[in-house]
């Protein structure tokens, strides 16, 4: 029997070529979709799952309550984002591990993890790298294979250094580069590390990125940081032992908290006026498999696990739609398998086994529909991949969850899509059928639901993406207050040293006169390069503020518009320790009419600064932070030039790169040449939304697709329905395009109420969004009106076909149907 249902299957499925085309596409397309998105998520819940002690590793961090009324709740939800009022922050005194690892005996290790740039050089070879600067118990903690060298051993001395595996061939090619030398430049310091071990690439889904590990010994200043308890510049892992009570070693912490950290627990209570026993500042712990999906801390490679939520939703709607489209095409040609119904039920057959019969041809074409979807979502990876800055692919091999997923998707879209035309069509009357009856009327009220369902969801996709597009648009073209076009910035490589400032004066020196250029200065750090914050108090209240060591010709050079008093002078040697320059945000925070000339304690109050003068606020951050208060000095006892900025002229770039990099490599012979255009760094800062946009186009594309597939059926029912009413139009003189209104006035409405489903929730949900942005749209009514009518042309154009054909049918031949 089961041979025989196949046979049919597969004869039927051959005879409605068209049909079974749009169907096996429609849901290939929806299982492609699905599978990408399992890959995704897969990924995004699988961080750090590769470390054999994960479930015994947490990160320690510092919460700040601004607002005590706001209890913290650590770990995984729909939006991990801080709400306002509490602070994360991942970084800790130096001193705290050791400390902790020594009093409390449930922790095994303590391991300080933290990030930097060095120069690496190899004879006459440098190039400035990524640096992680680790405990010497770090290899032994996380579980990172080596290639080569012993991961007890490898960061015994301090003067070893681990490679990733493409680390050691970029400077080693394919020899051994155990026992070689590097020379890395820390803090103009150049000393000789010897390679103790490769280790095999960090997996996409670390949360420990690192190129180069080094012992934190020797990161700049660690002598000094480690005698303050008031520097938090370091983030801190803890191993606990086998069998550690977590939740009695928290309450320890508690009561470390309080004893160590009473004066800052004293001063945030002092600034927000709150009684003694109200909690504004603690020590917390995340998971370490918790990391990447709590977007409260800053860290690298971190997600929001709002993202998984949204593309899962994503992808068993277009799945849900592909498989509502094939009961709408399965009823469009229902009529024509009434009589086989008819037949089959006359010889006997029950109602179960007819409905097995129609379910089996949907999971057979659900299996072609499967094998073309995975072949889809291999030849989709690498675009995806490249939205979303992954690096996924499918082992056939390994991937158990994944195969599973298959399976599952695929016997579940079966199951949906064949149960209800299965039920529908076991449910003729062999003898009404048999008495001679060519069609079967429907009322596809069901269908028309899921059709708006279909609509809502596009509405929404086009809606989301016009919003984010127009957003994206708004922060590019948003006039930042500096002119970033056309500037070029170069690292000296030297961090924020005075080593620096006097390097950048050589080479303005050296290239002075040169055509295309037109000024030259620098700072530190530079803009979306980070930025360093001071605290200071004004009267017995906390204020602080982003800081810029500039030199006097930075104002000129970045094109920023100084509103009161006058830039710094090369001329008057006490602007370099004496004076400052603040913004209108600063002036606002101190509550100064008169801002110039007064005193500005950043420095402490023993030693304040006067404000000479006040530039109009520019965005030195991203469009997704408010502009904050922001001074800048030329003090060398709190930095040094760390960024070179070029202004070339307009179309000058080719000419003139040249001549600066030449000029470079004689005045910092043993410095790489590394360079960036502000503009596009400026760009970058909002690229994870460009991947975004990029991933809800794509969505809604596929979604409209589908979706029109499913109205083409509906149009065939439509038409079905309707044959003998338009034969008897026609006969009463309806002319062409009245039966084309005729036909189609449904649509109108089902699109109308498709609007007035998602415009609410569309406008809710991109408000969400929005938020993230401190300057962003509005959302404008016309939006809506937009997405509406391109949702109306695009299923105007798919039902055309069907509605003027039937428009075109002979009156007599419409009057035969019954």
């Amino acid at each position: 029997m089961i041979k025989n249902y196949i046979k049919i299957a597969i004869r039927t499925l051959g005879k409605k070529k068209l049909y079974s085309a749009i169907n096996i596409f429609g849901l290939a397309l929806g299982v492609a979709v699905c599978l990408v998105i399992f890959l995704f998520i897969q990924d995004e819940y699988s961080f750090d799952e590769f470390h054999t002690k994960s479930d015994r590793i947490y990160r320690l961090e510092q919460v700040r309550y601004e607002t005590p009324e706001i209890p913290y709740r650590p770990g995984l939800s729909i939006d991990t984002r801080s709400p306002d009022g509490i602070t994360t922050i991942s970084y800790l005194p130096l001193p705290l591990g050791p400390t902790l690892q020594a009093q409390y005996p449930e922790i095994k290790r303590a391991v300080r993890v933290d990030y930097g740039n060095a120069v690496l050089r190899r004879g006459t070879e440098a190039f400035e790298e990524s640096i992680t600067y680790v405990d010497s118990t770090f290899l032994k903690t996380f579980s990172f294979s080596l290639l080569r060298g012993n991961p007890e051993l490898a960061l015994n001395d301090p003067n070893a250094i681990v490679l990733r595996e493409d680390m050691a061939k970029k400077y080693f090619g394919d020899t051994d580069p155990i026992g070689r030398e590097l020379a890395i430049t820390l803090r103009n310091d150049e000393k000789l590390y010897t390679v103790a071990g490769v280790a095999e690439n960090p997996p996409s889904n670390s949360s420990l990125p690192f190129d180069v590990l080094i012992r934190i010994e020797n990161r700049p200043y660690y002598e000094v940081n480690m005698q303050r308890w008031n520097s938090n510049n370091t983030p801190l892992f803890l191993e606990f032992a086998p069998g550690a009570d977590i939740g009695a070693f928290k309450k320890k912490l508690d009561q470390f908290t309080r004893e160590r950290f009473q004066s800052t627990i004293d001063d945030m209570r002092s600034e927000l006026g709150v009684p003694d026993d109200t909690k504004v500042f603690e020590l917390a712990m995340t998971p370490l498999t918790g990391i990447h999906l709590n977007a409260a801390v800053n860290w690298p490679n971190v997600s929001n696990p709002l993202y998984s939520y949204i593309l899962g939703g994503i992808a068993l709607l277009i799945l849900g739609i592909a498989c509502i489209n094939y009961v709408t095409l399965a009823l469009a040609r229902s009529s024509g398998r009434a009589r086989e119904v008819g037949i089959r039920k006359s010889s006997g057959a029950r109602r179960g086994q007819i409905a097995t019969q129609f379910w089996g041809e949907t999971q057979l074409l659900t299996v072609l529909a499967m094998l073309i979807g995975v072949g889809l979502a291999e030849l989709s990876l690498p675009h995806f991949n490249e939205m979303a800055g992954k690096s996924l692919e499918i082992d056939y091999l390994r991937n158990i969850p994944f195969l599973s997923a298959v399976l599952g998707i695929t016997l579940l879209t079966g199951f949906i899509a064949g149960s209800y035309p299965a039920l529908v069509l076991a449910r003729y009357n062999p003898v009404k059928v048999l008495k001679g009856s060519r069609t079967v009327s429907f009322k596809p009220k069901m269908t028309k639901a899921l059709l708006v369902l279909q609509y809502s969801l596009s509405i929404f996709l086009i809606v989301s993406s016009l919003i984010m597009y127009r957003q994206l648009d708004y922060v590019s073209s948003k006039n930042i207050g500096y002119n970033a076009d056309q500037l070029l910035f170069i690292p000296t490589h030297t961090g924020w040293t005075e080593e620096g400032t006097r390097l950048m004066e050589r080479f303005r020196e050296e290239l002075r006169g040169t055509p295309g250029i037109e000024h030259i200065s620098g700072m530190a750090p530079a803009f979306t390069r980070g930025y360093n914050r001071y605290g200071f108090r004004v009267d017995g209240v906390f204020k602080s503020a982003v800081i810029y060591y500039v030199d006097h010709k930075f104002i000129e050079t970045m094109g920023i518009e100084l509103l009161k008093g006058r830039d710094f002078s090369k001329d008057r040697p006490t602007d370099k320790t004496e004076s400052v320059i603040v913004n209108e945000a600063l002036v606002d925070m101190m509550d100064w009419e008169d801002p110039v000339g007064r005193q500005l304690p950043w420095k402490g109050a023993e030693n304040p600064s006067t404000v000479i003068g006040v530039v109009r606020d520019f965005h030195f951050q991203s469009l997704e932070s408010p502009i904050d208060p922001m001074l800048l000095h030329m003090d060398p006892e709190h930095g040094g030039i760390s960024g070179i900025a070029v202004k070339l002229q307009a179309g000058a770039i080719s000419e003139t790169l040249p001549v600066i990099q030449e000029t470079w490599e004689s005045v910092a012979p043993l410095a790489p040449f590394d360079y960036w255009f502000q503009d596009e760094a400026v760009a970058r800062q909002y690229e994870a939304h460009r991947k975004w946009l990029s991933i809800m186009g794509g969505s809604t594309f596929l979604a409209i697709l589908i979706a029109s597939m499913g109205l083409f059926g509906l149009a065939g029912i439509t038409v079905v329905n309707k044959t003998r009413e338009i034969g008897i139009r026609k006969v009463l003189g309806a002319r062409l395009e009245q039966i084309l209104l005729f036909l189609n006035r449904d649509l109108v409405k089902l699109v109308g109420v498709s609007l007035l489903l998602a415009g609410p929730v569309s406008w809710y949900v991109m408000q969400q969004w929005l938020i993230d942005f401190a300057y962003h749209i509005e959302i404008k009514g016309w939006v809506f009106l937009v997405s509406a009518l391109a949702v109306l042309g695009i299923a105007g154009l798919t039902v055309s076909y069907h509605s003027v054909k039937a428009s075109l049918i002979n009156p007599a031949e419409s009057l035969k149907h019954e």
